[in-house]
Parts: C-alpha cells; sequence; structure tokens
C-alpha cells in the first residue's frame, strides 16, 4: 500500500469482539474505505482499497464451507479435507 504500514482502527473496532460471519467480514471490508494510500504508477488508491478488501477477505474465516462436510478452515482461507485434500474457500465478492 505504501511505504509506511497503518493500521485501519475503524475496521479494528469494527471486528473487536464479533462473530466472524460472512455479514461482519463484509462490513469489515466495506469499512476500509478509512485508509488512505497514495497513488503509485501502477495503482490507484481506489485500487489499493479494493486490493485491502481482497486481503482482509482472505484472511479472516467465515465459517463452515460446504455444508455440514469433513472441512476445516484455516485463518488463510484454506480448507483442509479430512482426507487431507486442500481447497480455498470463496467469500462474498467485493
Amino acid at each position: 500500500m505504501d511505504a509506511t504500514p497503518v493500521r485501519a482502527r475503524q475496521t479494528e473496532a469494527l471486528l473487536e469482539g464479533r462473530a466472524l460471519d460472512l455479514s461482519t467480514v463484509t462490513q469489515a471490508v466495506a469499512s476500509l474505505r478509512e485508509i488512505d494510500p497514495l497513488p503509485d504508477l501502477t495503482n490507484t488508491p481506489d485500487t489499493k482499497r479494493h486490493l485491502a478488501g481482497v486481503l482482509l477477505q482472505r484472511m479472516l474465516p467465515t465459517g463452515p464451507v460446504v455444508g455440514g462436510s469433513d472441512i476445516s478452515t484455516d485463518r488463510a482461507g484454506i480448507g483442509v479435507h479430512s482426507a487431507g485434500q486442500q481447497h480455498r474457500t470463496v467469500g462474498a465478492s467485493v
């Protein structure tokens, strides 16, 4: 985003103590409008905000996928079947 990392404090406050369901994660992605990245040669501030939202979505778990199956999901959004096969979960579009 920029040379200096910044914290999205409003987004942090929104997530504090809440269940990480799809609705909460969608609200958190929308709240990232608070960040104000600098443009560079390849990306506009809007593109960088969008990318921040995509990364946030991928990082936060949103509960079980594939209704009631034997899949668990880690924080990176990668699910692991009991047989050891991996898949990537799909969140809401940004």
